[in-house]
């Protein structure tokens, strides 16, 4: 690192009355400051499993750094996403059937948990891309469940949506819900129909989970990416939604941390190696300082 610039970084800082303190070990949240030196913005990365209150009770800082932005980033354009999420995607069909996606017993399991979440036979939706069909039976298996087994949370990502309505910030995306969806479905139709199955195992997503838990709140981004490989993105499905779409992000991103003090708020996975923000932004002559908050 080098010395003036950083130098330059800890007196902009000091300024702001910064409740976070720069640290060797690389964690979720990162100051970020141009080449002109003239302001200090905040990276943060976010779990979307997450409950909210969870930072609002052990890490409350985040929120006074939030509400000491210009304008606040997301991922996907909060209200384009609204109307996207709102469509029936079943319609748009993959010319290729699960059948052939997936083995005998695959084909079976899917089967038997799209019906029992759905109530449904599965053999009209065929052709539906399978990381839909993981949403449908996702979704329909939450609102099936007990009323005393569900769990009311704010995830962090619409937490800090709403500091940006509340105090009146400004809030942008870095894709557009199209953009969002088409990474979706540019993952080939075979990792889909892996991703599908696995999707489905409840156990070995809660035990994974529990892993990215344990790494998020130690504030420990090598623990974190060393699970599923997300610093090389080679677990299915990473190379389109953490990697590629990084890249788009990375067309808006830099101009608007140049022109205004911004608290950008993503997944945590998006930080990840060298194609995560931190990395790219670095390439761009940024100066990117890994924070521990309290």
């Amino acid at each position: 690192m080098k010395q003036l610039p950083f130098l330059l970084f800890l007196a902009q800082c000091l300024a702001i009355t910064l409740p976070a303190q720069p640290t060797d070990r690389p964690g979720f949240l990162y100051g970020v400051m141009p080449p002109s030196g003239s302001h200090v913005s905040f990276l943060f990365g976010t779990l979307h499993h997450l409950d909210g209150n969870y930072l609002l009770k052990e890490h409350p800082t985040l929120l006074q750094l939030s509400t000491g932005a210009e304008v606040m980033v997301c991922e996907s354009d909060p209200q384009a996403a609204k109307e996207y999420h709102g469509r029936d995607w079943t319609s748009n069909s993959t010319g290729t059937s699960l059948k052939d996606l997936l083995s005998a017993a695959d084909f079976r399991y899917v089967s038997e948990e799209f019906f029992k979440a759905t109530g449904q036979p599965i053999e009209p939706y065929l052709h539906v891309f399978p990381i839909v069909l993981r949403s449908i039976i996702k979704q329909a298996r939450a609102l099936n469940r007990p009323a005393d087994q569900i769990e009311y949370q704010i995830v962090p990502d619409l937490l800090f949506q709403h500091v940006a309505r509340q105090k009146s910030i400004p809030l942008l995306g870095l894709e557009t819900a199209q953009q969002s969806l088409n990474a979706q479905l540019s993952i080939p139709l075979k990792d889909q129909a892996f991703l599908l199955v696995e999707g489905l195992n409840d156990a070995k997503i809660d035990s994974i989970i529990a892993e990215m838990n344990t790494c998020y709140k130690a504030q420990d981004l090598n623990c974190f990416c060393k699970i599923m490989d997300l610093e090389h993105c080679t677990y299915p499905g990473d190379e389109q939604m953490l990697k590629g779409r990084n890249r788009i992000w990375m067309e808006k991103l830099p101009d608007i941390l140049r022109q205004k003090r911004a608290f950008v708020f993503v997944g945590a996975g998006h930080l990840c190696g060298p194609h995560g923000l931190p990395a790219l932004l670095q390439k761009e002559g940024f100066l990117v300082v890994p924070m521990e908050y309290k």
